[in-house]
């Protein structure tokens, strides 16, 4: 018995949730589209002439698996290396887009297989997606880690510097250095510097992976659109079961989205032809970990922000009061004069950092900065502790052994922040109270296991 692709009139009906609610309503009418099983779209294997025996099963990027493709199994941030990419055909599509090397070559065959579909009247032409064309695919964490952090800029000067009256207190870098560690303490969690701090926020976007295609763009804000638009039409059974014989997952939330399953033996096909044997080898060769990098590119970041500051103020005036004696026969034995005291800011540059700070000192500010980034529990005791035995490490093996020791603490903060946050998305609520306690009262002592949202076998749990 063929079953019916289209959602039951009641779930139609609740799965109406779109950008602009209020956060209640938001919630339930979301809620209704994330408990219906496609939601409630079957294959029509008839359509697509043969099928696959199981249901072709969607990935679910904002409950699931929300940090896919930006973080390795270790729990590392990571972002692509620029070598491995490849241009998308983008028949509909003035603008170019890539992704990784196998991803595309997997896209190309799903576009010719949609291609003869649509030659063979196998598929609607009046269907959304039918043209398999990219709306946009991979993009630069480096361009979209600068642009943010110069965002963060206009905050510190034009907010932070400004409403507190800071700028006569500023005369050198290192004035400009203090304060800016003090924003960063305050407003690290919403504005992390560091690349890895950014990688591994919010505000950096999965597509960074190059493992991700979006399609023709639709109304994704909106649950009842997307129904009627994409997933209750006929052809959409014809579209789920011919990205996965291909080697793709389509989002669940955001059904024009199509993702690369690295565990999908047609995408292994791919794989191979670039001798990738696997998801663990994919992750080392095409990825880099940031933080193996963070403190060349925060030096960078610390020299741009200061000479953009001096650039736009290139005096520090200082109001100064000076007492002299009063008039002759007056009653009134002194009186003050102002003055106004400007002072030359020196533009810096890179050597002038390393010469001035230590290796050392500057290992402490990253360890500061990241500590501030993912609003780390540590005590003052334990923070020393930490960066003491990064600098000994430093002496002994190196630096890359101080800095990836910081960057194991600072994981570990990461991942039960993950872990709670992954509950609470899910509605586990309890359960992320539960660590949440536990971890406050010293009794976390089990590693978190986040592998359901970060990158892996991305068809289990």
């Amino acid at each position: 018995m063929k079953k019916n692709r289209k959602p039951s009139a009641t779930k139609a009906f609740s799965a109406r949730g779109r950008n602009g609610m209020n956060s209640y309503s938001y919630y339930k009418f979301r809620k209704f589209y994330k408990d219906m099983s496609y939601p409630d779209v079957y294959p029509d294997y008839g359509v697509h002439g043969g099928g696959f025996g199981e249901e072709p099963s969607p990935i679910d990027l904002w409950y699931d698996k929300p940090l896919f493709g930006k973080f390795d199994l270790a729990g590392n941030p990571i972002y692509l290396s620029e070598a491995n990419l490849k241009q998308l055909s983008a028949p509909s599509s003035n603008e170019t887009f890539f992704a990784i090397d196998f991803v595309v070559d997997a896209f190309q065959d799903l576009q010719l297989h949609f291609s003869k579909a649509l030659a063979q009247k196998k598929l609607d032409p009046n269907f959304k997606l039918a043209k398999l064309s990219p709306s946009q695919a991979w993009i630069s964490a480096t361009n979209l880690h600068h642009d943010f952090i110069m965002k963060t800029y206009e905050v510190f000067i034009g907010t932070y510097i400004q409403d507190n009256n800071l700028h006569c207190q500023i005369e050198t870098f290192e004035d400009f250095l203090k304060f800016f560690m003090l924003f960063m303490k305050e407003y690290g969690t919403t504005m992390p510097f560091t690349r890895t701090g950014f990688i591994a926020s919010k505000y950096c976007p999965l597509n960074i992976s190059g493992l991700i295609i979006d399609l023709e763009n639709t109304n994704l804000g909106d649950d009842a659109k997307k129904i009627s638009d994409l997933l209750s039409q006929p052809s959409f059974s014809f579209y789920i079961s011919s990205a996965k014989n291909h080697g793709f997952l389509v989002d669940k939330n955001v059904p024009s989205r199509l993702v690369a399953d690295m565990s999908n033996p047609k995408m292994i096909e791919h794989m191979q032809r670039y001798n990738v044997g696997g998801t663990r080898e994919v992750l080392k060769r095409y990825y880099y970990k940031p933080y193996k990098r963070d403190i060349e590119t925060m030096v960078i970041n610390l020299v741009e922000f200061y000479n953009g500051y001096v650039k736009t103020r290139p005096y520090a005036s200082k109001v100064l009061r000076r007492y002299g004696h009063g008039d002759t026969g007056s009653i009134v034995e002194q009186r003050s004069k102002t003055l106004t005291r400007n002072k030359f800011r020196n533009p810096i540059n890179k050597l002038y950092l390393k010469t001035r700070y230590t290796l050392d000192e500057l290992i402490d500010i990253y360890f500061l900065l990241r500590t501030y980034e993912v609003n780390s529990k540590m005590s003052e005791f334990t923070k020393r502790d930490v960066l003491q035995t990064a600098l000994k490490r430093r002496r002994v093996f190196g630096f890359d052994s101080a800095i990836t020791y910081i960057n194991e603490k600072i994981n570990e903060q990461v991942k039960i922040n993950l872990t709670i946050s992954s509950h609470y998305v899910k509605g586990n609520n309890a359960k992320a109270k539960q660590i949440q306690k536990a971890y406050s009262n010293n009794q976390f002592n089990k590693e978190p296991n986040i592998r359901n949202v970060i990158s892996g076998d991305y068809n289990k749990k």
